[in-house]
């Protein structure tokens, strides 16, 4: 057998003590970052002004279907027609509440058509083109 000497274990000891203290110190600066993360994120929803309190999702991947219907009713509405560019399921939401639109971008995903028609029954093809 290979004995190591009494200093060599007192190095791979230390090393290892090392290596665990850095990563303590590193977990514990990722839950610092976490919780603050958490504070300014309560603060925002505290403000009255806020479009973050408001946010949900139904389609969308970062309550943005929430935050635009905060927006809408805010800003009223004439015309109920969007352009999308880029994403494809912001405006998913906007078409079950009667809306029209386009879309542009490279990867549109699964088509409103398909999409909007198993989630309202008799929802108009038009609808549903104009957006796919």
């Amino acid at each position: 057998m290979n004995e190591m000497s009494e200093s060599a274990l007192l190095e791979a000891t230390r090393n290892g003590l090392q290596a665990t203290y850095m990563g303590v110190q590193h977990l514990l600066q990722v839950q610092v970052i976490t919780l603050w993360e958490a504070i300014k994120a309560e603060e925002r929803r505290r403000d009255p002004h806020t479009l973050v309190a408001h946010g949900f999702r139904v389609f969308s991947q970062n309550d943005e279907d929430g935050i635009l219907a905060e927006i809408f009713r805010r800003i009223g509405t004439t015309n109920r027609h969007f352009v999308e560019i880029g994403a494809t399921e912001n405006t998913l939401f906007l078409l079950l509440q009667g809306w029209q639109g386009c879309r542009a971008g490279k990867d549109c995903g699964p088509t409103p058509t398909a999409i909007f028609s198993t989630m309202r029954p008799g929802a108009t093809r038009r609808n549903c083109e104009a957006a796919s």
